[in-house]
C-alpha cells in the first residue's frame, strides 16, 4: 500500500481505547514490555531493518511485523514512535509528513562522546510531538529538558527474572555478562574493559557473539542463567541503563558494574551491588566477591528490592500511556 493511502484518525481518543501505532523493531524485551500497554504495535522488520529474534522475547499478541514494506490495508494508525534518532527518524518522518500523523520519538541509547557539537544539534533538532528518555542523563545528553522531553524508565518482570524459586541450588561463583555483538560494539558496551577486567577470573558470556558465545534459545532459559550465577559484570560505556544490568539485578545477582550515565543514580555501591571506574579496579571487586559471594547475598537482595521498588510494570504502562493518548490527541495544527 502506499504510504498516501495510509489512513489516519483524529477524533480525540477515549482513555481505554486501542491505538494502533507504526514503529521500527528494535529491542525484543523493551518491545515486550511496550506491548502491555494494550495497543497494537505495527512494525517494520528486514529489508534494512532489524528483524525480530524470537530467542529474546516472543512476539506478544498485540505486535505485528511488517515485512517488505507491505502495510496491512485498511489499518489506521494513531501514533507513530522512532525508537532511533540514527536509525529510525529519517524513514519514519515520511510516514509522519505524508500523512500528518502524531509522532512520538524514543531514544534508549547515549550520544557518542567523539560527535561534534554541530552533529548532536543535528539530532537534537530530529523531534516529536513527544519526544522520550529512557533515563535524564540520556535527555541531558541529547540536549533536551523538562520543558520539551519526558523520561520514562524501563520495566522489569520481576515474576520472570527472580530467585530461584525456594532458593535452588547454590549459584555458581562465576561472573556472567550478557551482551550481544560485544567485540563490534566495543565503544558502547566495553568489550576491551571488559577484558582487562576478567583476565584470571572465572567467568560466562552469553549473547550473539560469534565464536565466543551464543544466544540463549528462550527469554525463559535467560531468566535461569541470571539465576543460577552469583556475580553479574556490565561493562557498557554509553548505554543509559542496560537492561541486560536490570534484570541481574531483579534476579539478585551480585552486580559489579561502570559507573557510567544513569547507572550511579539507580546502583548504589556497596548497597545493591558495586561499581568500579577501570578495569583493575573492577576486577579486584570481581575476585572478592566470587571468593565469598555467600557474605555479600544481601547486595544482591537489595538489589532485586531496586528494581521492585522503582521498574515495576504497572508503573511504566501508566506512564507511557499518559504520552501514547497526549500524543494521539495532537490537534491538527501542532502536527510537525
Amino acid at each position: 500500500m502506499k504510504t498516501s493511502d495510509v489512513l489516519v484518525r483524529q477524533a480525540t481518543r477515549r482513555k481505554d481505547e486501542k491505538l494502533n501505532i507504526l514503529t521500527i523493531a528494535t529491542h525484543e524485551r523493551c518491545e515486550s514490555m511496550l506491548a502491555k500497554t494494550g495497543h497494537n504495535f505495527y512494525a517494520f522488520v528486514g529489508s534494512g531493518h532489524k528483524n525480530w529474534n524470537p530467542k529474546y522475547a516472543p512476539i506478544p499478541d498485540n505486535y505485528y511485523l511488517i515485512k517488505n514494506h507491505q502495510i496491512p490495508f485498511g489499518v489506521t494508525f494513531d501514533v507513530v514512535l522512532s525508537q532511533s534518532r540514527l536509525a529510525h527518524h529519517d524513514f519514519l518522518k515520511s510516514y509522519v509528513n505524508a500523512n500528518q500523523i502524531p509522532y512520538i520519538t524514543l531514544e534508549h541509547t547515549f550520544p557518542y562522546d567523539t560527535w561534534s557539537k554541530k552533529i548532536l544539534s543535528v539530532f537534537t533538532n530530529m523531534k516529536g510531538h513527544e519526544n522520550v528518555f529512557i533515563s535524564d542523563t540520556s535527555r541531558k545528553g541529547w540536549g533536551f529538558d523538562e520543558s520539551n522531553s519526558c523520561v520514562i524508565e524501563h520495566a522489569i518482570d520481576c515474576d520472570l527474572f527472580r530467585p530461584a524459586v525456594g532458593g535452588g541450588p547454590k549459584r555458581v561463583a562465576s561472573a556472567l555478562s550478557v551482551a550481544n555483538e560485544w567485540v563490534s560494539r566495543d565503544q558502547p558496551l566495553g568489550w576491551k574493559f571488559y577484558q582487562k577486567a576478567i583476565t584470571g577470573l572465572p567467568a560466562r558470556i552469553v549473547g550473539d557473539n560469534p565464536g565466543m558465545s551464543l544466544p540463549t534459545n528462550s527469554v525463559e532459559e535467560l531468566a535461569s542463567i541470571y539465576a543460577q550465577h552469583s556475580v553479574f559484570v556490565n561493562t557498557s560505556q554509553i548505554s543509559p541503563i542496560p537492561m541486560s544490568l536490570l534484570e541481574a539485578m531483579s534476579s539478585a545477582c551480585i552486580c559489579i558494574s561502570t559507573a557510567t550515565c544513569q547507572i550511579p543514580d539507580i546502583v548504589k555501591d556497596g548497597e545493591n551491588g558495586f561499581l568500579a571506574d577501570t578495569p583493575e579496579e573492577m576486577r579486584g571487586i570481581i575476585a572478592e566477591v566470587l571468593s565469598r559471594p555467600e557474605d555479600f547475598a544481601y547486595i544482591g537482595e537489595a538489589a532485586r528490592q531496586t528494581i521492585i521498588d522503582r521498574f515495576g510494570i504497572d508503573r511504566f504502562v501508566k506512564e507511557w500511556n499518559e504520552v501514547f493518548y497526549r500524543a494521539a490527541d495532537t490537534p491538527f495544527l501542532e502536527r510537525l
